[in-house]
């Protein structure tokens, strides 16, 4: 027979055993849920190889920011000006996370800072979420596409998904670090279109003003490509071949911000020439905002040059030209135009023979190599 006291430490036992059963199982389900860690090896390029070395100085990354979103959480990771100097002649900025496996949305975005310094609360992680990808950039800051301000020509990413899951059953090869490591490109593209200007012509012709028809009154900061197109726009790097009308590829997949007006955009400073190699060259290149101007009828985008110039102390309005071998403004494209002007006189429009060639944004040899080793690791939450 059970006598009382038995029965009471009988009872305990049980229950202690049983509280211990279920904290072994909540131990073990906590276990399971908790998030593992993965390493990300990030590599932030240029959708456009540059020289530094013969870069103008508003085309430099001056300021760089990086930012992490988890997908399902919409937790912002990581939102950092980074300290970015170059080293080299080509930009490249390398960096390591430390993070949990799971889907991330990741921006890199350069010299945005004064840009958007009364546009967008970095501290403010709903705005960052919400707003990012609607930030436009408009007559407010204007400036920043112009080659001899003091401001820097805003560069950024699109949005780019990197799922950092472990696949089932990886395992580290023999000196590979033990825990899960992703290697990510991020390509950054100028958000503005540039052109340069040379022309041929008389000596008693001057250029007074130019004017492109039609050009965007706003466009967005972060582009708004599909995947495909943004890849092909990294792959071509702005360079078309005006030879190969049949294979030319033409990016045309994005938008532009609902509503935005397309008006003519005329030049809007003193245009300056000089006589080189038989060839008036305007040195001052011109940076306008990323444009889609479609014409349902052609099915394309079309753009036109219109020319005012002087001679003889007497102003002509010279008759518009379409652009030939132009049928995309998509940001980081470098157009090169070439007008051949023949004698203007009274009673005379004119004529202009007109070229445009779409070029690398900067020209220079295939940067090839192996990624390098990343000493540091930033761990984030």
């Amino acid at each position: 027979m059970i006598t009382k006291t038995a029965h009471i430490i009988l009872l305990f036992t049980l229950l202690l055993s049983s509280l211990c059963s279920c904290q072994s199982n909540e131990d073990i389900e906590q276990f399971i849920q908790q998030p593992k860690p993965v390493l990300l090896d990030l590599n932030v390029m240029l959708a456009a190889p540059q020289d530094d070395s013969n870069k103008p100085e508003c085309e430099r990354v001056k300021t760089l920011r990086l930012i992490v979103i988890d997908k399902d959480s919409k937790k912002v990771e990581l939102n950092r000006l980074l300290d970015y100097k170059t080293t080299t002649d080509n930009f490249e900025y390398r960096t390591r996370l430390k993070t949990t496996q799971s889907v991330k949305c990741i921006y890199a975005l350069a010299n945005v800072e004064n840009i958007l310094k009364d546009k967008m609360n970095w501290e403010n992680e709903t705005m960052i979420i919400d707003n990012l990808s609607l930030l436009v950039l408009d007559s407010e800051i204007k400036e920043s596409y112009q080659s001899n301000s003091d401001g820097y020509l805003p560069i950024t990413s699109k949005k780019y998904e990197v799922d950092l899951t472990q696949p089932e059953g990886w395992k580290p090869e023999e000196g590979e670090s033990s825990i899960y490591t992703v290697k990510e490109t991020i390509y950054m593209a100028y958000a503005a279109v540039k052109f340069d200007f040379t022309f041929e012509m008389n000596n008693n012709i001057t250029i007074k003003k130019w004017t492109i028809r039609d050009i965007a009154k706003q466009s967005y900061l972060i582009p708004n490509i599909t995947d495909n197109a943004w890849e092909t726009l990294i792959k071509i790097q702005g360079q078309v071949d005006p030879k190969d009308d049949d294979n030319t590829i033409w990016v045309t997949d994005y938008k532009m911000p609902e509503g935005t007006a397309l008006s003519p955009y005329e030049s809007s400073q003193e245009i300056n020439l000089k006589f080189q190699e038989n060839k008036w060259i305007d040195p001052t290149a011109y940076y306008l905002p990323e444009t889609k101007n479609w014409i349902s009828d052609f099915g394309k985008q079309i753009y036109m040059l219109s020319l005012t110039v002087e001679s003889n102390g007497q102003e002509y309005e010279l008759t518009p030209k379409q652009f030939p071998n132009l049928e995309s403004l998509v940001r980081g494209t470098h157009v090169k135009v070439h007008a051949k002007i023949s004698d203007v006189s009274p009673g005379a429009e004119g004529e202009v023979e007109l070229e445009a060639q779409v070029v690398d944004w900067i020209s220079e040899p295939e940067i090839k190599g192996d990624w390098e080793e990343v000493n540091s690791t930033t761990e984030i939450p």
